[in-house]
């Protein structure tokens, strides 16, 4: 028997051998079973698709609207997940809710940006059919992708629409995504937008305005917006939670003015021993984030604490409150 034969012989005896295939579906099955690739999305260039039925004006709104604003991220965002603009099927206007593709959902999910991540939209992506994607960046540069996921289509039937997962959702049209409807959507739960961003430093080469013809802001010092966090949400005894501000100041141009922080921490209606923490610094007009860490003492007990902050500008005063989790 020559070597070609050999070869066709031992080939054949291979595919005929029922272990063959058991073992051919079981290296499937860990295949399967594996990590997802991670993502990578690209800015379009806002090139109407036929995916997206999105028209050229209104992809420029859209890009012209949302890049460039930053934002603070209200829930932890993972890879692949998608805010859901139709979770119920209904025919109302049903509330976006955060979700992650069947199939990735079941396996150990890779957390992008925790909750109170200060970020800024870059970008944005109409390829997908059915979805619309804004590419952000984080402060220490990392890139995340936040997408809308369209509505569900209307059936002739009386009833809620189609709830299933594998549903094929209407593609992108002028007439869905209006630039309030998308804030809504990425408002909702997610993001809270926090202000453009300031203005690139001057010239070297403009001249500058004299200080008597400085432009003063209008109106007293005030304190614009306040975002508070407990970063994780869910933590446990002996590790340390971040006590996350980020607010925004008003003042006349080139005045400090005094900005006092106080942070509370309650357990079951009563501030923790230590508590308040309060800081005051003069600062100018802008935006700022600034952290507290609470390293949770070995004492403390399970449940429930809840994290109030207050910023002032002097006697103009934000309050917020929010809740984190205690596990053993």
């Amino acid at each position: 028997m020559t070597l070609n034969q050999k070869q066709k012989h031992f080939k054949q005896f291979i595919l005929e051998t029922p272990a063959f295939y058991f073992m051919l579906l079981i290296l499937l099955l860990i295949s399967s079973c594996g990590p997802a690739r991670p993502q990578r999305i690209f800015d379009d260039g806002g090139v109407p698709t036929s995916s997206s039925k999105l028209s050229a004006e209104r992809l420029n709104e859209i890009r012209t609207a949302f890049t460039g604003k930053a934002f603070v991220l209200r829930e932890n965002w993972y890879e692949y997940a998608y805010i859901d603009s139709d979770p119920v099927g209904g025919f109302g206007e049903s509330p976006p809710k955060t979700d992650i593709p069947a199939g990735i959902k079941e396996r150990s999910l890779k957390l992008i940006a925790p909750a109170g991540t200060v970020a800024e939209i870059t970008g944005m992506n109409a390829t997908r059919a059915g979805y619309l994607i804004f590419i952000a960046q984080s402060e220490s540069g990392k890139e995340f992708y936040i997408q809308i996921k369209g509505r569900r289509p209307a059936t002739i039937m009386f009833g809620s629409r189609n709830k299933s997962r594998l549903v094929s959702r209407n593609r992108f049209n002028d007439k869905m995504a209006t630039v309030p409807w998308i804030e809504r959507m990425l408002t909702y739960n997610t993001v809270e937008f926090i202000g453009q961003p300031p203005p690139p430093p001057e010239s070297a080469v403009q001249p500058k305005t004299p200080a008597a013809e400085m432009p003063v802001a209008a109106g007293p010092p005030t304190i614009v917006s306040l975002i508070i966090n407990a970063a994780p949400d869910k933590q446990k005894i002996g590790h340390p939670v971040d006590l996350i501000m980020v607010f925004e100041v008003t003042a006349p141009t080139d005045m400090e003015v005094p900005v006092s922080e106080k942070r509370t921490l309650f357990f079951h209606d009563r501030p923790l021993p230590s508590y308040p923490l309060n800081s005051n610094k003069n600062r100018r007009s802008g935006k700022f984030r600034t952290i507290t860490k609470q390293v949770i003492p070995k004492i403390a007990k399970p449940g429930t604490y809840f994290f109030k902050g207050e910023v002032c500008v002097k006697n103009d005063c934000i309050s917020r409150q929010v809740s984190f989790d205690i596990i053993p």
